[in-house]
């Protein structure tokens, strides 16, 4: 799922969730974003050299497109040399489907051989650590791929670590993280010793997060949830450009201080067109919490630096758009299907 926060089509709406919300195959459109993000970062050399200006944050082209401006034409690889490519995944990991990349990086370096690595074998855990990563997969090629005639194109996608060339997670995007964040203090749902943890980064002014709420969160409620092989911990991701995003989680938090944290973030999800801290305060009131105390852990922000702990914990994990998940270790990212999520909790319940 590749890093957002202002304008990539599919999870950053209109900025930032769009890009999580808007195709009916989300997982289908997500291969096919990764691939085109790093075609893009990869001719971004191509691009300055020719003197073509570039926005500092480029939409994702649509496959659908034809008329997209021409691509720079590939080097020869007639005389590039073998090259190998490890590629480090955990062999349960049921988001981590690499088949996408691996096809555009064959069209820049068509000698490349691809070994893959288990996480879990000694090898996996030794080169992790070697590169120093912290998200998988992992793709990491050795020194040959930089004689590729097409290396000096692609340099910017690499990142050197000792004799190794890697394709950071921030050009391809990461499907499952080594320390995934934590549930904190933050609320939660279910039995607070299930096997699996759902997190759930959310943002109250995203619609994303609300077609989330509406559709998908119930089952995995009534399956999960509500039988115990699950808990699910909402954590705050206020996105900069929904305004009333950060007063919202703030007054979600003020209600939990008075054990309703779930009562006041169902009411500003069911009335997300009506944000304002006058209607948390009259929300309030209809929750039948003492008034005097949340108003004025509103209007102090008492819980403003909580709201932005939990936004800074989850960039650090890797979300970077509403509404981003973590399944224990595995990322979902977007409002997508129940039965993306019922994949990934089973694989999770199986091991």
């Amino acid at each position: 799922m590749v890093k957002e926060k202002k304008d990539s089509q599919d999870s950053k709406e209109t900025k930032n969730d769009e890009k999580n919300g808007q195709n009916a195959d989300p997982q289908l459109f997500w291969k096919i974003t990764t691939g085109i993000l790093l075609v893009i970062l990869i001719y971004l050399a191509f691009f300055k050299q020719a003197g073509i200006q570039i926005p500092d944050q480029p939409s994702v082209p649509q496959p659908s497109q034809p008329d997209q401006p021409d691509q720079p034409q590939l080097a020869d690889t007639t005389n590039d040399p073998a090259m190998k490519l490890t590629i480090v995944k955990p062999k349960d990991c049921k988001t981590c489907d690499t088949s996408t990349v691996e096809q555009a990086l064959n069209k820049l370096f068509p000698k490349t051989q691809i070994t893959y690595l288990d996480y879990e074998s000694s090898e996996g855990k030794a080169l992790v650590q070697q590169v120093k990563a912290n998200a998988l997969p992992l793709y990491v090629y050795d020194t040959a791929v930089s004689q590729g005639a097409n290396f000096a194109q692609a340099s910017q996608a690499f990142v050197k670590e000792g004799e190794y060339y890697v394709i950071p997670s921030a050009v391809v995007g990461a499907s499952y993280v080594l320390n995934p964040p934590t549930a904190d203090d933050d609320a939660f749902k279910g039995n607070a010793n299930a096997p699996v943890t759902i997190i759930e980064f959310s943002d109250f002014q995203c619609p994303f997060c609300k077609r989330f709420y509406e559709d998908t969160l119930p089952q995995l409620l009534k399956e999960y949830v509500d039988t115990g092989k699950a808990k699910f911990v909402y954590r705050d991701y206020p996105l900069d450009f929904h305004p009333q995003a950060q007063k919202a989680a703030e007054a979600a938090e003020c209600a939990g201080d008075q054990g309703k944290f779930w009562e006041m973030h169902d009411k500003l999800f069911e009335n997300q067109q009506s944000l304002s801290v006058e209607n948390h305060k009259k929300w309030a009131t209809e929750l039948d919490l003492d008034t005097t105390k949340f108003n004025d852990c509103l209007d102090t922000g008492k819980n403003a630096e909580e709201v932005q702990k939990d936004l800074a914990e989850g960039s650090a994990a890797g979300v970077s758009g509403t509404p981003g998940f973590f399944v224990n270790n595995q990322i979902i990212s977007g409002a997508v299907p129940f039965a993306v999520f019922k994949e990934a909790i089973d694989a999770e319940l199986a091991k």
